[in-house]
């Protein structure tokens, strides 16, 4: 997954667990647990307006079971009662995050005991804070089998069920699918999720440099608007989709696959970073020095985003991440 800049005086205070309405855009946030992203906490109460704070406080080691991420190890902005509190004042609703790669949810979802655990730590967490619900951040799509994928549903709909028990809420992040061919690279279809107990999925609209190399931008508006349009036509609720965008930037070799994930703040530090000029394609900022290429997320590649996926009629957009990165104005 992938941050923000301008303030708007006057901190917001909102009590947890209010409805979202769909008539309007909200703009939901991940928090990452630690650096370098220890700035997020500055950032979602400095006026901005974000309905929905995701942070990280939970994820699924090798051996599948669930651990909570704590401050004391997993850094700033991972679980604390403070942190909480934070996060629950400044938010209509909130989601915690569970991360896992694809190994890790192999051996979680495989397992009905470690299924159970699972869910009874998470609806636990529930209960104690009160959060609006849980996001499922599992990824490396691409390596899942049948059998992952299957297990994975399983997984999804008893954590599914279990949540809308206490009345509480799902949401699931999928792989970027753009087309039929994109789509033979994963076990996942948008369509299955029709019928499971989740209340939105995340499309991670994102990250196509690793599939065609430095010098490519993070998110393409014509990926993007296909993206949406293939979820569309499979996600029969579309106030159930969720479009994930970058606020991150990146480097590398020109041409290679050897990528540096930057916030913002980060690339500010890099040689030639005031010769960045717009990608008329992508709505980002990039500049050449010597052999590497340098993308970067600004305010304004930001609202040119917005404004792309409000026009496809999207009212969610989920923004990667919290912590050193640009916001929109």
């Amino acid at each position: 997954m992938g941050l923000k800049r301008p303030i708007v005086a006057g901190a917001i205070y909102i009590m947890s667990g209010q409805a979202i309405s769909v008539n309007s855009l909200n703009i939901q946030a991940w928090v990452y647990p630690g650096q370098p992203a220890c700035n997020a906490k500055n950032e979602y109460t400095d006026g901005r307006i974000i309905q929905v704070l995701k942070p990280e406080y939970f994820t699924v080691n090798e051996t599948g079971i669930l651990k909570r991420l704590n401050v004391a190890k997993a850094g700033c902005n991972a679980y604390s009662q403070k942190n909480i509190e934070s996060i629950k004042s400044y938010s209509q609703q909130q989601f915690v995050t569970v991360s896992a790669s694809a190994s890790s949810m192999a051996v979680l979802a495989s397992s009905v005991k470690k299924r159970a655990n699972a869910i009874k730590k998470l609806i636990s967490f529930i209960k104690k804070t009160n959060f609006t619900g849980i996001e499922l951040d599992f990824e490396g799509f691409g390596n899942w089998t049948d059998d992952n994928y299957q297990n994975y549903k399983i997984f999804v709909n008893e954590l599914g069920n279990a949540l809308w028990s206490i009345n509480a809420e799902l949401m699931i992040d999928g792989p970027p699918i753009s087309n039929e061919t994109e789509q033979s690279y994963y076990k996942w279809h948008y369509e299955d999720f029709n019928s499971l107990p989740v209340n939105y999925i995340v499309v991670m609209a994102y990250d196509y440099q690793y599939n065609y190399g430095v010098g490519t931008p993070v998110a393409p508006n014509a990926w993007v608007t296909n993206i949406i349009n293939y979820v569309k036509d499979r996600i029969e609720d579309i106030n159930k989709i969720v479009i994930g965008i970058p606020s991150y930037g990146y480097h590398g070799i020109t041409g290679s696959y050897k990528i540096k994930l930057d916030t913002f703040e980060q690339s500010k530090s890099y040689p030639g970073f005031s010769l960045a000029v717009q990608d008329p394609s992508s709505f980002e900022y990039f500049w050449q020095h010597e052999n590497t290429t340098y993308f970067i997320q600004t305010s304004d590649s930001l609202n040119q985003k917005k404004a792309l996926i409000e026009a496809a009629g999207i009212k969610h957009i989920s923004v990667w991440h919290l912590g050193g990165n640009q916001w929109f104005l």
